[in-house]
């Protein structure tokens, strides 16, 4: 049953892709109406009240996000052209054109995603025929069901990323405290500030006082998100400190908030607006450059060096398109003269955006640069571990048999109150959304060599013992020390597909572990161990997993029914 349901899949996803193909018109007002709409699907909800949004619109726009990076690489164009740029007001043809593209698009993009877990066995599959014709023409339903331990192990990382971001914004509260009050005292000027542009769009003034403001508000926005910690703000990548592309990020990120500001004025003042012809702007890029070297008080020739692993355009489209982890661009490039300043990436995670960018655009500097990733995680792990109560070890000690090396253990730590040993594998990652090639490669990658570290270490000890471990660590323990291993993930340690975790280690990613030792400061290492584990199965058990029909023509899929007929 799976090849066939394989086989209907293959053929109906080749028939969206060639249809697809017909939609490619890579221009630059099409580009600019295609931006409207992935616009309008990630930042609608901004603007409009949240239970009205989840009611009409959550499943169709969880549809259409799926659709970006295939959207836009049928839309940039392949080379820059020059000439000025066309701007139009956005009508209700091109926004269901824009849509329907965005739309399809998505469900391309899963059904795909649906295609590999399917091979991959992760899925079971049934066919269904109607016994009666369907209004929708829908000749075919091929119902799918999760059929692996691991699906969607993800939602313990993902959570986790949420109690960081949650975490963030409570340290920052007195600087938001005092942000809302600048705020306040300018919010008369910024109604006067914004105006209608044309009877349907927008337009407005700004000082230097009010961009600093907005400025700050980037910087505290950006401070929440997750995957920026890959590089360290004085690595040089390009030639250049990380921290100067964080700064021009950071001001790209106060002009979006402050776009916003002035979109949700404008919105409130005039509702009968269309909210795609308020969200995404554009600039001329010489002129932009010029505008942000002046406020950031630099040089126009460095700001335009450092805004190029911001901005999406044909030279990098297939870097940051062909995989299905969406490209958060801060700025699509969309003729020689131009940029297309959208919302959506910056609103998200533009982080994601530019370090895929660096990696691919300076690889010497990045693989150099990880070797630095290390000694910054045992400097955030020594700092979750103070105090008197703890012997530390945080040199890489290497096993040995002999003058053969066994294996080697990243971090030590001892807890001398309760007589427990923490040994420690740390395992940098890059950060890894919805592709299911990233994903079967950094889940292979975790549990081999994860599994490999804790036989080695089971190993050697059986053969040794814990006093000689700690006497070549430098750890004075007490006899009948209870040793627990940890392997740990910097942003995952649950991957879809692979639950063949070692179950002698104690598996987790870095934000749920400094979590749960946050939340916990006075327990044990074996008390930890034992909520990261509880937590980890009881958040993976709880997840209903994902369920949503897909319509490819003439065959609709359907993962997870929540009922069907008897």
């Amino acid at each position: 049953m799976r090849d066939v349901a394989l086989a209907i899949l293959e053929d109906q996803i080749e028939r969206s892709k060639s249809y697809l193909e017909q939609w490619r018109q890579p221009i630059e007002p099409l580009l600019f109406e295609t931006l409207r709409a992935i616009d309008h699907v990630f930042c609608e909800e901004l603007f409009v009240p949240s239970e009205t949004w989840k009611q009409t619109k959550k499943a169709q726009v969880g549809l259409s996000s799926w659709g970006v990076n295939k959207a836009l690489s049928l839309m940039v164009p392949p080379q820059l052209e020059g000439g000025p740029f066309r701007l139009f007001p956005s009508t209700g043809q091109t926004q269901r054109q824009a849509s329907e593209l965005l739309l399809r698009c998505g469900i391309l993009q899963r059904a795909e995603m649906l295609y590999g877990w399917l091979q991959e066995g992760l899925l079971t599959a049934r066919i269904d025929k109607p016994s009666t014709a369907m209004p929708s023409g829908i000749q075919t339903i091929l119902v799918l069901k999760s059929d692996h331990p691991s699906m969607f192990g993800e939602v313990v990382s993902q959570r986790n990323k949420r109690w960081v971001s949650d975490f963030t914004i409570e340290q920052d509260t007195p600087r938001e405290r005092d942000l809302q009050d600048r705020h306040a005292a300018l919010e008369a000027e910024l109604e006067k500030s914004v105006g209608c542009f044309g009877g349907w769009g927008m337009s407005y003034t700004t000082t230097r006082e009010i961009d600093d403001h907005f400025l700050e508000c980037g910087q505290i926005y950006l401070r929440r998100m997750w995957s920026q910690d890959l590089l360290g703000r004085e690595d040089i990548i390009g030639g250049e400190p990380f921290n100067h592309y964080l700064g021009v990020l950071a001001a790209i990120a106060g002009r979006a908030e402050k776009h916003l500001c002035f979109c949700s004025i404008l919105a409130r003042r005039r509702p009968e607006l269309d909210l795609r012809n308020l969200l995404t702007t554009f600039a001329h890029r010489e002129e932009f450059i010029t505008g942000l070297a002046v406020h950031l008080d630099a040089e126009t020739d460095q700001i335009r060096k450092l805004l190029e692993p911001l901005t999406l355009s044909c030279g990098n489209l297939h870097d940051h398109t062909s995989s299905a982890d969406i490209a958060w661009t801060p700025i699509v490039r969309s003729s020689q003269d131009y940029y297309i300043l959208p919302m959506y990436g910056l609103d998200t995670n533009p982080f994601l955006f530019l370090l895929a960018d660096l990696r691919a655009r300076f690889p010497q500097d990045w693989f150099r640069l990880a070797n630095n990733r290390e000694k910054r995680w045992l400097n955030d792990l020594k700092l979750i571990f103070p105090g008197d109560r703890w012997s530390l070890n945080d040199r890489n000690l290497k096993l040995r048999e002999g003058k053969k090396t066994v294996t080697d253990l990243d971090f030590i730590a001892y807890d001398k109150e309760h007589n427990e040993l923490a040994l420690f594998q740390l395992k940098w990652q890059h950060p890894v959304g919805m592709d299911n090639r990233a994903r079967r490669s950094a889940g292979k990658n975790l549990l081999d060599q994860g599994n490999d570290w804790v036989e080695r270490v089971l190993g050697w000890l059986g053969k040794y013992d814990i006093f000689e471990l700690a006497k070549r660590a430098g750890i004075t323990v007490k006899p009948d020390v209870d040793v627990k291993l940890f392997v740990v993930g910097r942003y995952n340690a649950y991957f879809t597909g692979f639950s063949e975790r070692d179950t002698r280690a104690v598996w987790s990613d870095w934000n749920h572990f400094m979590r749960v030792r946050v939340e916990n400061p006075r327990a044990s290492i074996s008390e930890l161990a034992k909520i990261l584990s509880n937590e980890a199965e009881e958040l993976s058990r709880a997840y209903p997993g994902d369920s949503y029909m897909l319509p490819l023509d003439s065959l609709a899929v359907i993962l997870n029914p929540t009922s069907e007929p008897h």
